[in-house]
């Protein structure tokens, strides 16, 4: 349940960066708060498993700390492993769909059926969206250009 939690936080967390529209906004925010809303009661349920009861408190602290300092520390620590490989594999149906069509729900399908595989520092990929500064439709126009039609 945790790992199925987590996933589905960072796929929505990375896709929320390709939405277009108000509608995948909230469709992604929505999906982002089911995978996040799995990480505490899952946390607890282990330090409830294993954890002394007069060490809970403690503990209990320690994930809440983490769950409000990694996001922070995790961008900073991202940014020094700028050697990092990541490779990002996507079928070329796929590819078409999301960067000539611009069909961010293809994206999505794709990335939550495996379709799309990312190894290595998705930290990355992250990053480029946050350079995209309202230039994906002249990228999209580009891609159009350069792509023949099927």
């Amino acid at each position: 349940m945790l790992a199925g939690g987590l996933v589905l936080w960072a796929m929505a967390t990375f896709f929320t960066g390709f939405v277009g529209g108000l509608a995948a906004l909230v469709s992604m925010r929505f999906l982002l708060g089911i995978g996040e809303g799995v990480a505490f009661p899952c946390a607890s349920k282990i330090i409830a498993s294993h954890v002394l009861p007069r060490h809970r408190g403690i503990a209990n602290g320690a994930v809440a700390s983490a769950l409000a300092i990694g996001p922070a520390l995790g961008t900073f620590a991202g940014g020094l492993i700028d050697g990092a490989p990541t490779k990002l594999t996507v079928p070329y149906s796929v590819a078409r769909a999301m960067f000539v069509e611009g069909n961010q729900q293809a994206a999505m399908q794709a990335f939550m059926s495996g379709q799309i595989k990312v190894e290595g520092d998705m930290t990355k990929l992250m990053a480029m969206q946050g350079q995209n500064s309202g230039g994906g439709e002249d990228m999209q126009k580009k891609l159009q250009e350069i792509t023949a039609p099927d």
